[in-house]
């Protein structure tokens, strides 16, 4: 079912109950949620609702009349991301909004994109970057954010200080409201359970950003030792060549590459010691997965880490590979059961449905 269908339904079918519930439309530029940006709204849409709010997700390409009927019956408006404003009829969707004066809120559901260029609000970039069409279907978001018409969620402190900073939103205008990943499946798993010592686990696609590099430099140092095997979980950029690269560090077995599972979380469950070494983040799923499954994370201080992890990890200046060595040494004993249960309950508390829908509900009523 796609989210024009989605949002027809929810027309529909509203009960006498609904009425007494606010109603947040969550436009996004993808056809259906799940699997994608809108991840944390999509998922926590139950204990949003148990809350007393109602979340319905049209597609910016849906149909317009039944679109511009949850336009008038909204009390909120988010934008999933800048190319929800843009793609699709997401121009005249924003174009209503601001007519309609409904409380329009900006997600942004990654950290840099778009911020390091402070698009859209450094006026030459646009003229120079946009012409024609492309300038004028960006015009809507051009007026909301240089008349403050939005809120903008961020992701982390981090996050928020860009938005402060670097664009110059308003600090009255930014909220923090930290992302989650889908409990189900990673619950499912016991705590504490069973790992193969030495297995080192990352997890994310296989592209410069993410340093696939490093994590070959790091396992070259401790090949030595032959406790250790690293496992690297995730589809491959062509433009990084693996093999060359394990080929050069003559790693032989000691690496391993492995393309996405049905279940990611089954292979990180086995791990002694998770990495993430990437070199720009915002708040990464993957890191509250790996706290949810006990395990100990060596990562990199960029973007949010430092603060998702909230002291339950190793946490080091971005490039210092001897400085990961040495953490990743240390956390291969620190699996003992206590240890183990407070990374899960620390999950539990920042990063489940619930404890999103908890925050989106406060800020909903600041607003």
């Amino acid at each position: 079912m796609n989210d024009t269908a989605i949002a027809e339904q929810d027309i529909t079918s509203q009960s006498k109950n609904d009425t007494k519930r606010k109603i947040v439309v969550v436009f996004s530029h993808h056809r259906e949620g799940g699997g994608k940006p809108l991840d944390s709204l999509w998922f926590a849409t139950q204990k949003v609702a148990d809350r007393g709010i109602k979340l319905i997700f049209p597609w910016t390409g849906g149909r317009i009349t039944t679109v511009l009927k949850l336009l008038f019956k909204a009390d909120y408006i988010i934008f999933d991301g800048v190319w929800s404003t843009i793609l699709w009829r997401g121009p005249l969707y924003l174009f209503a909004s601001i007519v309609l004066r409904k409380k329009l809120i900006f997600y942004w559901h990654e950290t840099d994109w778009h911020i390091r260029g402070k698009w859209p609000y450094d006026k030459t970039a646009n003229r120079g970057q946009y012409r024609g069409k492309e300038y004028i279907r960006r015009l809507p978001t051009l007026y909301a954010f240089r008349r403050n018409r939005f809120t903008h969620l961020q992701l982390s402190h981090y996050g928020c200080r860009l938005l402060e900073e670097v664009v110059g939103v308003p600090k009255h205008k930014v909220k923090l409201l930290r992302n989650m990943t889908r409990s189900s499946r990673l619950l499912e798993v016991s705590v504490p359970g069973t790992y193969q010592p030495g297995l080192i686990i990352a997890c994310g696609h296989v592209k410069a950003n993410k340093r696939p590099d490093i994590f070959l430099d790091v396992a070259k140092r401790l090949s030595i030792n032959p406790l250790y095997h690293f496992l690297w979980i995730g589809k491959a950029d062509r433009v990084f060549d693996i093999e060359g690269e394990v080929r050069k560090r003559q790693l032989g077995s000691s690496v391993e590459f492995k393309e996405w599972t049905a279940n990611p979380q089954l292979e990180i469950a086995k791990a002694n010691v998770f990495v993430h070494p990437s070199e720009f983040e915002g708040m990464p799923k993957v890191l509250m997965e790996a706290l949810a499954l006990g395990k100990p994370v060596v990562a990199f201080d960029v973007g949010g880490i430092k603060e998702l992890l909230g002291g339950h990890g190793h946490v080091l200046p971005f490039g210092d590979v001897d400085g990961f060595v040495k953490a990743i040494e240390e956390s291969v004993d620190d699996m003992s059961e206590s240890a183990q249960l407070e990374r899960r309950r620390y999950y539990e508390k920042h990063f489940t449905e619930d404890a999103f829908a908890q925050r989106l509900v406060q800020i909903l009523s600041e607003i």
